[in-house]
């Protein structure tokens, strides 16, 4: 079994849409101890909850659609 192809080195604390593209980032996990805010007070997965929300509103008006047409 195999639980990551490759680790970052080095990583900064924020996680940014740039960062996740240049290493092709599937998964991005955080175990269950408190998520500290950055050093400028912001969220370090806002990117990433940003991009989920996106994803489950599109998938939301998706079903809505296909609700209307049946």
């Amino acid at each position: 079994m195999q639980y990551v192809s490759e680790v970052v080195i080095g990583a900064p604390y924020s996680v940014s849409a740039d960062m996740m593209e240049h290493f092709r980032v599937d998964i991005v996990c955080h175990g269950q101890t408190y998520i500290h805010p950055d050093v400028d007070g912001t969220d370090p997965y806002v990117v990433i909850l940003t991009f989920i929300m996106s994803v489950l509103i599109g998938w939301a008006k998706k079903m809505q659609n296909i609700f209307k047409r049946l």
